[in-house]
């Protein structure tokens, strides 16, 4: 059971009872935690000592908040973009009226999610119906999402401007190969599609315009 805790659009907190996706066994992975330590917070969490594994680190003191911030993120990514490897079953979308704070907030936008997660988990063909060679995309006029959601290195982020309905998605991946791969490119195309930050603009290139190249 994957739990993420929303407010105002942005990931703030995470949970998960799936071993791999613990808490306590990133701290363990990434060494920040002993065998001892780990034994122990998962001691206070089960005797109900603590009402959860933050709580419990937080008051033995086991690592700088700075630390169990980074590694609350990187949690909360993990089982976020966890979500998107589910093929069956159902997913169930909770409101509740008030939600406990979060001891250690941490600051996850959902478009980041969404696109990344087509990244990693969409197969090449799947991506390749998405965002075929001849499909050409340009801004969308409302969307309740905005780019500086997203993590984008400079080449990601020039494709992305130049999704503007005068390129097919041939001219994106001829444009910017090799800074940038085909899958990613046509992966960014799903992702922003999937966010209403771009909409389907018609098929060939736009007639009377040109290419600008970087």
């Amino acid at each position: 059971r994957r739990v993420l805790l929303l407010r105002r659009g942005v990931v703030v907190g995470a949970r998960s009872n799936i071993e791999s996706e613990d808490l306590t066994t990133l701290a363990l992975r990434r060494n920040v935690m002993s065998v001892e330590e780990f034994t122990a917070v998962r001691d206070d969490v089960v005797s109900r000592a603590k009402a959860n594994v933050v709580d419990a680190i937080l008051a033995r003191g086991l690592m700088p908040e700075e630390t169990l911030r980074a590694l609350a993120l990187e949690h909360a990514k993990r089982i976020a973009l966890g979500a998107f490897r589910w093929h069956e079953g159902t997913m169930k979308v909770t409101l509740q009226g008030s939600a406990t704070r979060e001891a250690v907030p941490v600051r996850l936008a959902v478009g980041e999610i969404v696109v990344r997660g087509i990244l990693l988990t969409e197969g090449d063909d799947a991506l390749k119906a998405a965002a075929p060679d001849d499909a050409r995309f340009s801004p969308a006029a409302d969307s309740g999402y905005g780019l500086e959601d997203l993590t984008l290195s400079a080449d990601e982020a020039r494709a992305v401007i130049s999704m503007d309905g005068t390129k097919t998605i041939k001219d994106l991946v001829t444009l910017f190969s090799p800074g940038i791969s085909e899958r990613t490119i046509r992966g960014l195309a799903a992702g922003l599609l999937c966010l209403n930050l771009v909409r389907f603009a018609g098929w060939g290139p736009a007639e009377a315009r040109r290419i600008s190249f970087f």
